[in-house]
């Protein structure tokens, strides 16, 4: 069990690399910085907590901890949760970017590309506070498990 997670965890670190790579080469090349290439880097610099944090359980289970409060999980869990709630709130807007540049074409190509991206940006923030809240009320709701 201990290898199985340490593996994870490896792989997890290896990913973090590759994304945080991924998102300083997306800034240095001025080629890409189309919307969905913006898009595609902010999803690939969301993601890295949720790689980071991991290990949590490997270093858990390495410990000999057994079990762990709903509460204590979710303060490992918080930060992780926020990347990954980000994540998908950006994988969504990639979807609905390459929607729109397929059904509107001329007024994509002629839009503001910063612009866009914000807004598409907002609302992955907006909805991961949303997500996250949600998170919360459910921990709460059972604080001595």
């Amino acid at each position: 069990m201990v290898a199985m997670y340490g593996g994870h965890f490896i792989l997890s670190l290896i990913g973090l690399f590759l994304n945080i790579l991924f998102v300083y080469l997306t800034i240095k090349s001025k080629s890409l910085h189309g919307r969905c290439n913006l898009l595609l880097a902010f999803n690939s610099l969301t993601i890295t907590p949720l790689q980071l944090f991991s290990g949590v359980k490997f270093f858990v289970l390495f410990s000999g901890t057994n079990f762990i409060r709903l509460k204590t999980c979710y303060y490992f869990a918080f930060l992780p949760l926020i990347g990954a709630g980000l994540a998908t709130s950006a994988q969504i807007c990639v979807g609905v970017d390459r929607l729109i540049s397929v059904l509107f074409p001329f007024w994509y190509k002629d839009s503001d590309i910063y612009k866009s991206t914000i807004i598409l940006l907002i609302f992955c923030v907006i909805r991961c506070f949303i997500e996250n809240c949600y998170y919360f009320y459910g921990v709460s709701l059972h604080p001595d498990k």
